[in-house]
C-alpha cells in the first residue's frame, strides 16, 4: 500500500495539486494501525491509505482538510480512551503529522514565439508549473507542463487562482487584448503584457470600451519587465521573470550592498 500512495503523491505533483500527506509517528495501547501508517488527502477530496479508520482517521482528516485551506502542516495528537479527546473505548495514543505538499506556482504564458519560449526555458529552473497557449498548433512543441491550441478567444479553461503569474507575449497586439480581456478580472497575482506604451493605450482603450474598468487595467504591469535587458529574447524574458519574482517573493529594487547590516 505504501508504494501505491508514493506513486500516487507522485502522479498529483506532476499535476500540481496540492496534497495532505499524513503519516503516524507514534501509536501506543490498542489503536487501530501502528507507527509509519499513512495515507494522503487530495484537494478533490478524494483520498489513499489509511491510519486506521473510525473515529481517528475522520477527525485526522477534518484537520488534514483545515491544513489544505489554510496552506500549513501541522502535528496531531489524539486519546482513544473514555476521558480522551475522541471519547473512544481503545485507550490508545496516537500521534502523527499533516505534511502540506504545496502546489508550485503556475505560470501561464500566452504566445510560444520566441520570448514566450525564453520564458519557458528559465521558468523551469525557477521552479514554475509552466503553461503554454498559442493559436499556432506547430509551436506547441511538448515543452510545458500543460500546453493548449487556443485562438485566444475563451481562456475559461484555465484555473486562475492567487498563486497564478500570467505573461502575455502573443504574436500581435489583437491577440494580446483578446488573452488580457479573459485573465484581468481573474484572481491572479500577476498579470503582465508585452510591448509599448501607445500599443497599452490602445489596449487600455479597446478594454473600456468593452466596460472594463481603467482601475482594473492599472493592476496589470505594461510594459512588463524590469528595465535591466537588452533586445535579445532570452535577456528579454530573463527582465519579465525578474519582476514576477519581484511580485511574487514581495522583493525589493534595490542593491543589497545598500542593506544596512
Amino acid at each position: 500500500m505504501d508504494e501505491l500512495i508514493i506513486k500516487e503523491i507522485y502522479k498529483r505533483c506532476e499535476k500540481n495539486e496540492k496534497i495532505a500527506l499524513i503519516t503516524l509517528t507514534k501509536s501506543s495501547g490498542s489503536t487501530p494501525r501502528n507507527a509509519g501508517s499513512m495515507m494522503a488527502l487530495f484537494s478533490d477530496g478524494t483520498s489513499i491509505g489509511s491510519i486506521g479508520g473510525g473515529k481517528l482517521e475522520f477527525e485526522v482528516i477534518k484537520e488534514a482538510k483545515e491544513c489544505l485551506e489554510n496552506n500549513k502542516s501541522k502535528i496531531f495528537n489524539h486519546e482513544l480512551t473514555p476521558n480522551g479527546d475522541l471519547k473512544m473505548q481503545c485507550g490508545g495514543l496516537a500521534s502523527g503529522y499533516i505534511k502540506i505538499i504545496n502546489q508550485k506556482a503556475k505560470l501561464i504564458i500566452c504566445g510560444a514565439g520566441h520570448i514566450g519560449k525564453e520564458i519557458l526555458f528559465l521558468s523551469k529552473y525557477l521552479g514554475f508549473y509552466s503553461i503554454l497557449i498559442d493559436d499556432r498548433q506547430d509551436y506547441l512543441q511538448g515543452l510545458a507542463n500543460e500546453e493548449y491550441f487556443s485562438n485566444y478567444e475563451d481562456l475559461s479553461f484555465l484555473d486562475i487562482d492567487d498563486n497564478t503569474y500570467v505573461i502575455i507575449v502573443t504574436k500581435s497586439h489583437l491577440d494580446d487584448y483578446k488573452c488580457l480581456k479573459n485573465v484581468i478580472d481573474k484572481n491572479a497575482k500577476y498579470v503582465g503584457v508585452i510591448g509599448s506604451k501607445t500599443k497599452h493605450k490602445f489596449i487600455k482603450d479597446e478594454l473600456i470600451k468593452d466596460n472594463f474598468s481603467a482601475e482594473l487595467f492599472n493592476k496589470i504591469y505594461a510594459p512588463i519587465g524590469l528595465d535591466i535587458a537588452n533586445q535579445e529574447p532570452r535577456e528579454i524574458a530573463f527582465s519579465i521573470l525578474s519582476e514576477v519574482l519581484l511580485i511574487k517573493n514581495q522583493g525589493k529594487l534595490a542593491h543589497k550592498k545598500n542593506f544596512n547590516p
